[in-house]
């Protein structure tokens, strides 16, 4: 969807986030949740923000820098990065299983790009969007143990749109407006901020009440398989990849069978 819409990746980024605040807001009002933040709750959520926005505005950028294959690939190492930063964060043991099954994951993100890497800066740009996202799910994963997920998404978003309105060319030269005048252009971005970025959001923070960040990031692995194929289908030739991308991916999803058989295992040990 970032590929069909012609904007910058800024201004998609911050489109998506006004849409999604105002969804958001309208949605708490309806079902009376609140949304009232302390003072000194907020600076979790200024993190957040500012991780959810740098994540978006790099995996677009990579997307327009390369293509969307690669970008939504490497994505996969997201759970490589969570299982080295918990036990920091956290200050836990380090989880050797979690750390395997990343190596898993990225041998696999490794086998996929290695015929297959046309331009690096997309690459680059896709990692930094993979780290920004471990971060961001880390964080999240604390902040749902005290907050409801629609107060989390809520001002993660809103902090996001507000970090994200200092580099937009909104608040500059009115490429912003002129893009929204185009009726593709804002018909995408209204489903990206109501779908895809307001109730897909409140529904994975909501998810992680009850699954690790690791899980969920190894879990998000899936992505690439069906939004690959929907892009090859698509957009045909450009998204077109060698056999040894496809097998690539048979090995990340492996990563998620074998996380999902071993916590399934150690849930039937503990009875």
């Amino acid at each position: 969807m970032g590929r069909e819409i012609t904007m910058t990746p800024t201004d998609i980024v911050w489109g998506r986030l006004a849409i999604a605040v105002i969804t958001l807001w309208g949605f708490a009002i309806y079902t009376r949740q609140p949304l009232t933040l302390s003072h000194h709750e907020r600076f979790p959520f200024v993190l957040g923000g500012m991780f959810i926005a740098g994540h978006w505005w790099t995996f677009f950028a990579a997307i327009k820098a390369s293509n969307i294959t690669v970008p939504l690939t490497i994505l996969g190492s997201t759970s490589f990065f969570v299982s080295w930063f918990r036990p920091v964060v956290r200050d836990s043991r380090f989880n050797y299983h979690e750390f395997y099954l990343s190596i898993l994951a990225l041998s696999g993100l490794a086998l996929a790009l290695s015929l297959d890497v046309m331009n690096w800066h997309g690459v680059w740009l896709a990692i930094a969007s993979s780290l920004l996202l471990a971060s961001f799910s880390l964080l999240n994963e604390q902040l749902v143990t005290q907050h409801q997920p629609l107060k989390v998404m809520f001002w993660e978003l809103f902090f996001a749109a507000l970090v994200t309105s200092f580099t937009s060319s909104f608040t500059s030269n009115g490429h912003f407006l002129k893009g929204i005048s185009e009726p593709r252009n804002l018909i995408l971005l209204v489903i990206l901020g109501v779908v895809c970025t307001a109730f897909a959001g409140v529904i994975s923070i909501k998810v992680m009440q009850t699954i690790s960040a690791f899980t969920y990031c190894l879990t998000k692995n899936l992505e690439p398989v069906y939004t690959i194929t929907f892009a090859y289908f698509w957009y045909g030739e450009s998204e077109r990849m060698s056999s040894l991308f496809y097998l690539g991916g048979m090995v990340v999803l492996l990563s998620l069978g074998l996380d999902v058989l071993w916590k399934r295992f150690l849930s039937t040990s503990a009875r």
